[in-house]
């Protein structure tokens, strides 16, 4: 389980997260630093959304997913904190606070609720920013969340 809340601190320590395909470092299509990925948590769970840069690599990938080859996502992080607790005769792992490395756009997910789209927006919009109008903020986080992760990649087509 992840905690609600367990990617705050790493979200707002301002550090370079990635955007790659299937983890694999030479496949980079997006980072924080350069403004073309924008990452954020909301009551369902962590939120991603990609610009991927214009390169033969982030046109394919916009393609991939479009078309359905590529259709989830995963994460890599580091664990920092976590608790562990027993419920009718299993452990529970709770991750209550991770350092996100990067985010993957992927054909076999840790995460089976993820998804992925590519923005119908993004056709007609010149600006590539575009803001989430639909992240809710959570005022105080409960506990634990005991659903799974789950992700959400938009990413936007250069028109």
């Amino acid at each position: 389980v992840v905690q609600r809340g367990a990617f705050s601190n790493s979200l707002d320590s301002g550090s370079d997260v990635k955007a790659l395909v299937e983890h694999d470092p030479g496949r980079i299509v997006a980072r924080t630093q350069n403004g073309s990925l924008t990452l954020g948590e909301d009551k369902t769970g962590l939120w991603v959304k990609v610009s991927p840069v214009d390169t033969t690599e982030g046109r394919d990938l916009v393609e991939a997913v479009r078309s359905g080859l590529l259709s989830q996502m995963s994460i890599g992080f580091r664990v920092l904190e976590e608790r562990w607790s027993y419920s009718n005769n299993e452990e529970l792992r709770t991750l209550t606070e991770v350092d996100l490395v990067e985010v993957s756009v992927v054909s076999e997910p840790a995460y089976q609720s993820t998804s992925i789209l590519v923005d119908s927006r993004s056709e007609t919009v010149e600006d590539d920013t575009i803001e989430n109008t639909d992240v809710e903020q959570p005022t105080e986080p409960p506990p634990f969340d005991n659903s799974a992760l789950r992700a959400k990649i938009e990413l936007l087509a250069k028109g």
